[in-house]
Protein backbone atom coordinates (compact mmCIF):
# COMPACT_ATOMS: atom_id res chain seq x y z
CA UNK A 1 0.00 0.00 0.00
CA UNK A 2 1.43 3.49 -1.27
CA UNK A 3 0.87 6.40 1.44
CA UNK A 4 1.01 9.85 0.01
CA UNK A 5 1.72 12.69 1.94
CA UNK A 6 2.62 16.32 1.41
CA UNK A 7 4.44 18.77 3.45
CA UNK A 8 3.20 22.34 3.05
CA UNK A 9 5.43 24.24 5.68
CA UNK A 10 7.35 24.28 8.61
CA UNK A 11 7.39 25.44 11.82
CA UNK A 12 9.05 25.52 15.82
CA UNK A 13 7.82 26.81 18.56
CA UNK A 14 10.94 27.00 20.89
CA UNK A 15 12.27 28.94 23.78
CA UNK A 16 13.83 30.80 21.68
CA UNK A 17 10.65 32.01 19.02
CA UNK A 18 7.38 31.12 18.32
CA UNK A 19 8.51 30.61 14.51
CA UNK A 20 11.32 28.95 12.39
CA UNK A 21 12.41 32.30 11.65
CA UNK A 22 12.77 33.75 15.35
CA UNK A 23 14.57 30.45 16.24
CA UNK A 24 17.04 30.63 13.54
CA UNK A 25 17.38 34.04 13.98
CA UNK A 26 18.07 33.53 17.81
CA UNK A 27 20.73 31.02 16.79
CA UNK A 28 22.31 32.69 14.52
CA UNK A 29 22.80 35.44 17.45
CA UNK A 30 24.11 33.31 19.61
CA UNK A 31 21.21 33.15 22.05
CA UNK A 32 20.37 29.90 24.15
CA UNK A 33 16.65 28.93 25.84
CA UNK A 34 18.49 26.83 28.41
CA UNK A 35 18.68 28.80 31.96
CA UNK A 36 18.67 28.14 35.66
CA UNK A 37 14.96 26.86 37.10
CA UNK A 38 13.32 29.90 38.67
CA UNK A 39 9.84 29.02 38.83
CA UNK A 40 10.12 26.80 41.59
CA UNK A 41 12.04 24.96 43.67
CA UNK A 42 14.02 21.98 41.72
CA UNK A 43 16.42 21.17 44.49
CA UNK A 44 14.67 17.52 44.83
CA UNK A 45 15.40 17.23 41.19
CA UNK A 46 18.56 15.08 39.84
CA UNK A 47 18.64 17.23 37.03
CA UNK A 48 17.63 21.24 37.09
Amino acid sequence: MKIRIAITGMGAVTPLGNTLTSTWNALLAGRTGISQITRFDAAAFPCR
